[in-house]
């Protein structure tokens, strides 16, 4: 086997602050851009990281929005299908016999999903007054079965008509568009 040696002589020699060799007969000392190199690596990290965090929240928001997004989209076919499925059971009664929905006491219709499940009640259109149809008389009949005062009564009926009509000029107590 054969087996080299290396000898190193550092004969007036002397490690410096940085551990670099000088020679012992010049003085130690750090060169004048030494400090300045540092001081510019950390700004540099400093940037860097700055952005980093920046571009890590936003990217934070864009997922909150489309997870939002999502959801948003989900819940809608899922009130979507609820509908579609009482049209039918309103068209063929008994329809719903043998499926997961179930109904309460309430009346109210239960759709269960994966995600979640839609809670729906069917209505009557018939005891409903179209305001942009009834008469003057209709609205303050409506309004004083809820139990308001006259004044009341007055303001939301004369309202109402000055929404409907087409002039500008208001009723007694309504209110047209530069009122608004």
């Amino acid at each position: 086997m054969n087996v080299q040696t290396l000898k190193v002589d550092f004969q007036n020699s002397s490690p410096n602050l940085r551990g670099e060799l000088q020679n012992s007969s010049s003085p130690s000392q750090l060169p004048p851009e030494g400090g300045m190199v540092l001081m510019t690596v950390l700004w540099i990290i400093l940037i860097i990281a700055f952005i980093s965090l920046t571009l890590a929240a936003s990217v934070r928001v864009e997922v909150a929005a489309a997870q939002n997004s999502f959801d948003s989209e989900r819940a809608f076919f899922m009130a979507k299908s609820a509908a579609e499925v009482l049209f039918r059971e309103l068209q063929k009664p008994g329809s719903l016999a043998g499926s997961p929905v179930r109904r309460e006491e309430d009346g109210a219709y239960i759709f269960p999903f994966d995600s979640g499940e839609v809670r729906a009640h069917l209505e009557s259109n018939s005891g409903l007054i179209d305001v942009n149809a009834a008469s003057d008389v209709l609205l303050a009949s409506m309004f004083d079965s809820l139990g308001l005062d006259e004044q009341q009564r007055n303001e939301l009926v004369d309202s109402i008509l000055d929404w409907r009509d087409i002039d500008d000029v208001p009723h007694l107590n309504g209110a047209e568009v530069d009122d608004y």
